[in-house]
């Protein structure tokens, strides 16, 4: 009798530690599918840059770059972007600019460079909201 008690304690604590794997697993893949969600809503709300638009559009892309956590690496020079991040970066910056605000910040040596573009950006808008205020 006893080893058969032995026997299926094991077996008890398996089931135990599945459920349990079970249960975190089914936790991780809700959360992801949250945070899915919610990164799709973040990036869907970054309205396209036009020329008009630079502050609201700064103030979404932030919000995006918060929720990511990549704003420190993008707009500073403290840390590197990996090349996922470059990439991943630069789509979402490129699929954001209005087709005239494009061909003004991104040329050929910038366009692989998600922090250069970010910074070509800024200094054309800038620029130009100097000459208006003038």
């Amino acid at each position: 009798m006893s080893g058969k008690k032995t026997e299926g304690a094991p077996l008890t604590q398996t089931t135990d530690d599945s459920t349990s794997k079970n249960q975190n697993t089914a936790m991780t893949t809700t959360m992801d599918a949250i945070q899915s969600s919610v990164l799709k809503t973040v990036i869907e709300g970054i309205p396209l840059l036009t020329m008009d638009n630079y502050t609201h559009w700064r103030r979404r892309v932030f919000n995006f770059l918060d929720v990511v956590k990549l704003r420190e690496p993008l707009t500073t020079d403290t840390k590197k972007l990996t090349d996922n991040e470059n990439h991943f970066l630069k789509a979402i910056l490129v699929a954001k600019l209005e087709s005239s605000v494009q061909a003004n910040v991104i040329d050929s040596n910038n366009k692989n460079q998600s922090k250069l573009i970010w910074k070509s950006i800024v200094e054309f808008f800038a620029s130009n909201q100097a000459s208006n205020k003038a």
